[in-house]
């Protein structure tokens, strides 16, 4: 196992000073299955205090994580949301989820201020870099009617990011973002009433989103030449699959609890997710 000497160690949960709050009980469980049909959840939580996770397996080394290594950013809910002050944090596993590191924040080099960063969603880029995409969370300052912005920030080491700018920006009531690619272009997906999603050529700039029938918090993977779309709503975490990235056909609901989904397809060919309790 390497030494990750170029990391400061992890805060443990129980290192951590809680202050009891709206998401303080959230808490992020993974689930894995051989055949992405039948899932297992784990007993035990991943990360206490941890809501809207998502989990990346990096196929090359990224800053001090070798290839393998299993990442997973979440909304650290140990504290309250600060303006300025609100970094996706980490935790890592180098032995495929059997233990898992202390959390560890991010940072957002350049991101605009009073910026809340939440609900990550991350994407290995060609060249190894990581993208994170990220929901800027409006504060009641912002008034009614304001834009909201998804925007993207990209890093060598799956630590420290650089904003890059905002990718989609639109008014109505929406959130959790998830972004993948999928037949040479980008979708991204979106918590909304209606579903919405958006789909481009140009991983940097959406165009305005259409309705969907995948309303709720969405996950996806691409398993072969499939695009897999889970959607948690009131009913459960609802699979839909689709060859084409238009027309969706449902699965069935998954046996996974939680909600947040966040799937992936692991370089031995299981899988694993992670979702959000409450």
């Amino acid at each position: 196992v390497p030494t990750l000497t170029a990391l400061p160690e992890g805060v443990r949960e129980d290192e951590l000073t809680i202050v009891t709050w709206e998401i303080s009980s959230h808490t992020a469980y993974i689930a894995t299955s051989e055949d992405g049909e039948t899932w297992t959840q784990a007993t035990e939580p991943l990360a206490k205090y941890a809501s809207v996770p998502e989990i990346v397996q990096i196929q090359e080394s990224v800053g001090p994580f070798p290839p393998g290594t299993l990442l997973v950013y979440f909304v650290d809910a140990s504290r309250p949301h600060t303006e300025n002050n609100e970094r996706p944090v980490l935790v890592y596993s180098l032995d495929q989820g059997d233990t898992w590191s202390g959390r560890t924040a991010t940072t957002i080099d350049g991101a605009p201020e009073k910026t809340i960063a939440v609900d990550p969603s991350l994407v290995e880029l060609p060249d190894g870099r990581l993208r994170m995409y990220y929901y800027d969370l409006p504060t009641p300052a912002d008034g009614a009617g304001q834009k909201q912005a998804i925007y993207a920030a990209v890093s060598s080491d799956g630590v420290n990011f650089a904003f890059e700018g905002a990718v989609y920006e639109g008014q109505g009531t929406w959130a959790d973002p998830e972004v993948v690619a999928f037949h040479d272009e980008w979708y991204l997906f979106m918590n909304s009433p209606d579903g919405d999603m958006t789909v481009s050529s140009d991983p940097l700039s959406f165009p305005s989103t259409a309705p969907s029938s995948l309303s709720g918090l969405p996950g996806a993977m691409v398993v072969d030449d499939e695009l897999r779309v889970f959607v948690c709503s009131k009913q459960g975490t609802e699979e839909f699959r689709s060859t084409d990235g238009q027309n969706f056909v449902s699965h069935g609901l998954v046996s996974v609890s939680g909600c947040d989904p966040s799937p992936f397809q692991l370089q031995d060919g299981t899988f694993v997710m992670v979702t959000k309790h409450t």
